[in-house]
């Protein structure tokens, strides 16, 4: 199965991320705070996905906070919009335009991001899911150009 399928988009702009659209949560720009995008998973949500634009021959990284790494950075981000609830531990993992994984399904991202050199132009994603079983909660996730 193409795990790109159903995914919120991401388009990249330097030192800011604008949402476009989602197929499955109302995600709005307020959400986005320091370059990183806040979200969650529900208890009957297993995924989350997001693309991003990237352009060949340039570096990329992805980085991440949840209940395992940067919680304190997370929760203070939550705080300033007003937002309240659960953190959810994750495991992310990078999809390049054409399918290929970039890495697979890495518990942390925030000491040590994901970082990675685009092969080709195009739209590339990434897939957030919980690290066990029944986990939910809010997480942040950001992409940049290095």
């Amino acid at each position: 199965a193409d795990l790109r399928n159903n995914y919120n988009e991401i388009l990249y702009l330097p030192n800011e991320y604008v949402y476009l659209s989602s197929s499955t949560t109302n995600f709005y720009a307020e959400y986005i705070v320091m370059g990183y995008t806040i979200d969650s998973l529900s208890i009957n949500e297993n995924v989350k996905t997001y693309s991003f634009y990237c352009e060949q021959g340039y570096s990329y990284s992805v980085s991440w906070l949840d209940s395992f790494e940067g919680y304190s950075e997370l929760n203070s981000l939550m705080k300033s919009q007003s937002i309240t609830g659960n953190l959810v531990d994750v495991k992310v993992s990078g999809f390049s335009t054409n399918g290929n994984i970039i890495f697979d399904s890495i518990d942390a991202g925030y000491i040590q991001p994901q970082s990675f050199t685009a092969d080709e132009t195009g739209y590339y994603t990434i897939r957030v899911e919980p690290y066990g079983s029944n986990n939910y909660g809010y997480f942040a996730i950001k992409f940049e150009q290095n």
